[in-house]
């Protein structure tokens, strides 16, 4: 088990602003982002993948377009391990937020090595990137599918 860090809501966004300014909406990146709380506490993307394994919410056979699609599985993981948090007396939530583009949603997760993970969360494969370089076409960003929400 890898110990947790934590780091503040301006660390995080050191991290995110480098990472995704240039995939959100018309340039607005400052009015699409919302981290929310002052401190938060690294979580490793394993833990997140196993949980989402786990949960028969998160099965791909519950996905029923419009009514609990991609953007509920973001919003009610992001959920999950907010109560977790606070059943567990951490002193700070989770490092887990989520991400809307136009399309899809996905969820994302900071780990204790300081790495922005990106996570498929609705599909089958359950992947994930944690890799930069990458973060563009594993969100299928292109003109008409820019991020429109960040959310931690």
């Amino acid at each position: 088990m890898v110990a947790p860090i934590n780091f503040s809501k301006d660390n995080l966004s050191q991290l995110l602003e480098p990472a995704l300014r240039d995939l959100v909406s018309g340039g607005e990146y400052g009015a699409r982002v919302f981290i929310v709380d002052d401190h938060y506490q690294s979580v490793e993307v394993a833990d997140v993948l196993t949980s989402i394994s786990l949960d028969p919410w998160l099965a791909p056979n519950i996905y029923h377009a419009d009514v609990f699609d991609c953007d509920d599985f973001v919003m009610y993981l992001r959920t999950k391990f907010a109560m977790w948090a606070r059943t567990s007396g951490l002193s700070s939530p989770l490092a887990l937020g989520f991400i809307l583009t136009v399309h899809h949603a996905f969820n994302f997760c900071v780990d204790a090595s300081y790495k922005l993970n990106l996570i498929n969360t609705q599909s089958e494969a359950r992947s994930f990137t944690n890799k930069p370089a990458e973060y563009a076409a594993f969100l299928e960003w292109r003109d008409g599918n820019p991020i429109q929400l960040i959310y931690v």
